[in-house]
C-alpha cells in the first residue's frame, strides 16, 4: 500500500501540509465498484458505490478544499422516488495556515474519529472492501440506524503538527460544530454544539491515536430528544517490514429514553496483513461489536479473510469473506462474500 500512499497523499493527506505562498489548483479522485453475495438473504448484487472528486485551491496563506461524491450510480430525476443514489458535498472548507503548528478551518468537515473516518470513503487506501464494525451503522435501541458518532460536522476546526527532538511527531485536531439533526449542516436547532478532538503520535514503526466525540442529537438513538451521546476511541498501528498490525477500541455512551442514564456500547477489532512485493496483501481481521454492555446476549462477531491485489499502482482488486456470528437468540450465523475494484486518479 506504499504506492497508493504516494499517489493519494495529495488527495487525502494534503490537509495537513503547509503550502508555499502561490496560487495553485489541483484535482484528484477515486472510483470503485463492489460485488456482494449474502448467504442469509441469498442475494447478489453489483454496486457502483463511489465516484469522488477532491479539489484544492491555494492562495497565499489560504486554502479552499472540497470533496463531492456521487454514490451508488447516481441518477437524479424530477420525481425523487425515481432517483437512485445521491450526490453530496462531503467536505468544503476554507483554511488559514499560520504555520505547521497552527491552522484554522471553517466549513463542513469529516469528523476526526479513529483511523478510517479521517480518510473517509477513499477506498484505494483500504485493504478491505468493508470497514470494521466501529465505522458501520447500528441500532443500539432497535430504533433508527446510524453510526454511533457524527460522521460529519459544520463549524470550526483548529489543528496542527508538532515534532520533538527525539523524533516523535504529533498531530492534533479540535473541532466545534452543530450537533446531529436533520439539517445539521445549515441550521442547528439549539445552542448545543458537538465537540470533536483527536491526538495522534508517530514514532518509528508505531502510530498511536486517541479520538473523542460528543454532542446532543436532535433525536437520539433511544428516541429521546436532545439525547446526550459520547464516543471515545484508541487506535494502534505497527508497521514492521512487510507486516502491518492494526487495532482499535471504541466506547459509545447514549442517553436512554428515560433520560436517567446511559446505555454503553463498545467495539474492537484486530487486523494483521503481510505485503508481498508491494502488490499482493493477504489480510485477516477479527471484529466484535456489543450494542449494550449491560446485556449478555446481543453481541456480534465477525471474522474476515481477504486478499488485496494491486496490478497497477493506482488499481486495487479486493476479495474477502466475512464469517458473521450473533449472540441474539434466533439470529443465524451467515457468510458474506465481497469483491471490489478501487482506482485512484
Amino acid at each position: 500500500m506504499k504506492k497508493i500512499g504516494r499517489i493519494l497523499c495529495f488527495c487525502i493527506l494534503l490537509p495537513t501540509a503547509v503550502f508555499a505562498q502561490e496560487r495553485e489548483f489541483s484535482s484528484h479522485g477515486y472510483i470503485d465498484l463492489e460485488f456482494e453475495y449474502d448467504t442469509e438473504e441469498e442475494v447478489s448484487t453489483f454496486d457502483s458505490k463511489h465516484f469522488n472528486i477532491v479539489s484544492t485551491y491555494t492562495f497565499d496563506q489560504f486554502r479552499v478544499f472540497s470533496e463531492i461524491e456521487w454514490e451508488h450510480g447516481t441518477v437524479l430525476e424530477d420525481n425523487p422516488e425515481e432517483s437512485e443514489g445521491e450526490v453530496a458535498v462531503e467536505r468544503a472548507w476554507l483554511e488559514y495556515v499560520h504555520s505547521d503548528h497552527l491552522k484554522l478551518r471553517a466549513g463542513k468537515f469529516i469528523t476526526p474519529f479513529g483511523i478510517y473516518n479521517i480518510i473517509h470513503n477513499a477506498s484505494p487506501t483500504f485493504l478491505t472492501t468493508i470497514l470494521p464494525l466501529i465505522y458501520q451503522s447500528h441500532r443500539p435501541f432497535g430504533l433508527g440506524k446510524d453510526r454511533l458518532y457524527g460522521r460529519f460536522f459544520t463549524g470550526l476546526q483548529l489543528l496542527g503538527t508538532l515534532r520533538t527532538n527525539s523524533g516523535i511527531r504529533f498531530w492534533y485536531t479540535v473541532g466545534l460544530g452543530n450537533g446531529r439533526s436533520d439539517e445539521q449542516f445549515s441550521d442547528d436547532n439549539d445552542t448545543n454544539k458537538s465537540l470533536t478532538g483527536r491526538l495522534q503520535l508517530e514514532y518509528n514503526q508505531f502510530n498511536l491515536g486517541f479520538s473523542h466525540y460528543r454532542d446532543r442529537s436532535e433525536t437520539g438513538f433511544s428516541g429521546l430528544s436532545e439525547a446526550r451521546q459520547r464516543a471515545t476511541a484508541a487506535d494502534l498501528t505497527i508497521n514492521q517490514g512487510a507486516f502491518k498490525i492494526q487495532g482499535e477500541y471504541a466506547r459509545f455512551s447514549m442517553e436512554r429514553a428515560t433520560g436517567s442514564g446511559f446505555q454503553v456500547a463498545d467495539s474492537y477489532y484486530g487486523q494483521i496483513s503481510y505485503r508481498i512485493e508491494d502488490a499482493i496483501t493477504p489480510v485477516i481481521r477479527y471484529d466484535r461489536f456489543d450494542p449494550d454492555r449491560g446485556s449478555p446476549d446481543n453481541g456480534e462477531r465477525q471474522l474476515l479473510v481477504g486478499l488485496n491485489v494491486s496490478p497497477h499502482p493506482q488499481v486495487y482488486l479486493k476479495t474477502e469473506i466475512h464469517f458473521n456470528a450473533f449472540q441474539e437468540a434466533g439470529e443465524p450465523s451467515n457468510r458474506l462474500y465481497l469483491s471490489s475494484v478501487s482506482v485512484a486518479f
